[in-house]
């Protein structure tokens, strides 16, 4: 009985401990299939997030120096006294080959005094007159074909600035031209015609005759 007993005593601690690997003591058996990390897998994990910071403050700091180069480099190239200005605009079509331009300041000294001696033509026009536009190559033309001769070629625009002078004259159509000499009128003609204002200069020259042109337009 005892045997039995301790038989039928001891059948239920071998039952229990059957069953108690896999419930109550020890790693789950999905866990003893997982592979095991490595050694220093939990030392790299946690000295990862320091070495990232210590690259991006190296990366901060690197950019920031270039930026601060490029600044300063760009002030000293600023700040040179050898760094050169835009170039100035020419003051009238002159400097690039053409007219002189005449302004209500500066239209009277150019014919009384700097003008000296030479004859002078004058193309009264305006910037949205048609046969003016036309006309100015022309002019020019010919105001290099007679300047071994003395003659001065200059334009003046009709605009508010030269309203007044514009009045005084009588300056009623564009293009008019008027010829001077020592700031006096000698010849005047309205009309967009080089063949008429050539003849005209001619005659002030001491050849040819004047003819008056027609074609102009409103100012």
């Amino acid at each position: 009985m005892h045997a039995l007993s301790s038989r039928a005593t001891r059948a239920p601690a071998a039952l229990g401990a059957r069953s108690t690997p896999s419930c109550l003591v020890g790693p789950s058996p999905l866990l003893l299939l997982a592979p095991a990390p490595a050694a220093g897998a939990r030392h790299h994990r946690r000295d990862l997030p320091g070495r990232v910071r210590s690259a991006s403050r190296e990366e901060a700091l690197r950019s920031l120096e270039q930026f601060s180069a490029g600044v300063a480099a760009a002030t000293a190239t600023a700040a040179s006294p050898s760094a050169s200005p835009p170039p100035a605009a020419p003051a009238d079509d002159a400097a690039a080959g053409g007219l002189r331009a005449l302004t209500a300041d500066t239209f009277w000294p150019f014919l009384r005094e700097e003008a000296g001696d030479s004859l002078v033509v004058v193309d009264f026009y305006t910037q949205w007159c048609g046969p003016c536009k036309l006309i100015y190559p022309k002019l020019v033309a010919l105001a290099d074909a007679l300047a071994p001769r003395g003659v001065l070629f200059a334009k003046a625009d009709c605009n508010a600035e030269f309203k007044a002078v514009g009045k005084a004259l009588n300056i009623r159509v564009a293009p008019t031209f008027h010829l001077y000499r020592r700031g006096v009128k000698v010849a005047e003609m309205t009309g967009a015609h080089v063949d008429r204002l050539q003849a005209l200069v001619e005659e002030q020259l001491g050849g040819g005759a004047a003819a008056d042109g027609t074609a102009a337009a409103a100012v």
